[in-house]
Order: structure tokens, then C-alpha cells, then sequence
């Protein structure tokens, strides 16, 4: 045989062995590259929740501006008041849809029962007092 054509089992194991170790430097190399690509994307992706949240509350602000220019001046508190109004209803709404995910069938029951007692206190003594009901 001739020698260029022998096995030789130290050259080519050495040959292996060094593959394997570029290998796995290539392969660390990726795993931080693909580190940095994961915050770089949770980065944008907080970056794209704040700017949308801001867009939102630039809509927001820009329908109230509009809706107390179009009822004047005189109505300031009134505005306010409807806001504030809106605003407890959509906290009331959120928590009743939080109250609702609980598995208490028995607590819930029980505050139904509690709620619709305070209910029917507040009518009698706005009947007594002879406040009007407010309806909704």
C-alpha cells in the first residue's frame, strides 16, 4: 500500500477531535447569538407595548379635549364627572370579570346575596328620604 493511502488512526482522530471543538465554539457562538436576538426581540416588544399604550392615551386624550370643546366651558365638572363615572364602571366591570374566574360557587352566592341586600337598603332609604333611584 502505499503510505498516503494508510489509516492512520492518531491523525484522524486528532482531525475529529478538532472538528467537534469548532463545533462546539460555533455552537456557543449561536447560543449567545440567539441570547442577544431574545432581548433584542423583549426589548421591541416593550418598546411596542409602551408606544401602543401611548397611542391609546393620545386617542383618549384627544376625544376629551373634543368632547369639552364641543359642550364649552360651563360643563368642566360635568365632563369630569362622567369620566370619573366611566372610570368606575370599567374598574367595576374588570373586577366583576375577575370575580367571576374565582371557584367559589358557594362565596360567590353569598356575596350575590350580600350585594343585592345592600341594593334593596340603599332603595329603602332613598325611598325614605325621597331620593330618586339612579336607573343602571
Amino acid at each position: 500500500m502505499p503510505p498516503s493511502t494508510v489509516f492512520r488512526p492518531r491523525r484522524c482522530w486528532r482531525e475529529v477531535t478538532e472538528q467537534v471543538d469548532d463545533q462546539k465554539l460555533q455552537v456557543e457562538t449561536l447560543k449567545g447569538a440567539l441570547m442577544k436576538l431574545e432581548q433584542k426581540l423583549d426589548e421591541a416588544t416593550s418598546k411596542r407595548d409602551l408606544l401602543i399604550a401611548r397611542h391609546r392615551r393620545s386617542i383618549a386624550l384627544g376625544k376629551a379635549a373634543r368632547a369639552q370643546t364641543a359642550m364649552g366651558d360651563n360643563s368642566k365638572s360635568a365632563t369630569f364627572d362622567r369620566l370619573k363615572d366611566r372610570v368606575h364602571h370599567t374598574e367595576a366591570v374588570a373586577t366583576a370579570e375577575v370575580d367571576l374566574l374565582s371557584d367559589d360557587v358557594g362565596e360567590k352566592l353569598t356575596r350575590l346575596d350580600r350585594d343585592a341586600e345592600v341594593d334593596r337598603l340603599l332603595a329603602d332609604l332613598k325611598a325614605r328620604r325621597g331620593l330618586p333611584e339612579k336607573i343602571g
